[in-house]
């Protein structure tokens, strides 16, 4: 299955609402946005998505001091392309009451996309759980 640049951007967004942030740096106008997994091979899938949809390498890949947690960083200006794209999926990537992201743009994609994506989501986080918030 061969997914589209486009396609595999909604992927990235997915990887960043699941075990990543993105945030603003105001004194530099710039964001930054981590891929956090304590698996090499997640960042590695990681980093290779994010070059096939954007064309971009990490500015960073480090080792949380301490801690077997590894951070993969993405630092780039307000006009860049990829923080452009990002932020037209999605207004925020934050997960935190009162902002939560969007998966609007999914669910209209064909089903591979979307495959693609809940994959991501699971190997990220190990599964997926719904909750159940009353009765219909």
């Amino acid at each position: 299955m061969t997914l589209t640049k486009e396609e595999l951007q909604k992927v990235v967004a997915v990887g960043l609402y699941t075990d990543g942030n993105v945030y603003y740096q105001k004194w530099d106008n710039k964001y930054v946005f981590r891929f956090y997994s304590s698996d090499p091979n997640l960042h590695a899938y990681f980093q290779k998505l994010v070059f096939l949809a954007f064309g971009e390498s990490p500015s960073a890949f480090l080792k949380v001091k301490g801690k077997n947690l590894w951070v993969t960083y993405y630092q780039r200006g307000s006009q860049n392309q990829m923080v452009l794209a990002l932020f037209k999926l999605s207004p925020t990537f934050s997960t935190k009451k009162g902002h939560e992201p969007s998966l609007e743009f999914l669910f209209n994609e064909r089903e591979d996309v979307k495959i693609q994506a809940l994959r991501f989501a699971m190997s990220c986080d190990g599964s997926v759980s719904i909750k159940n918030r009353g009765s219909s």
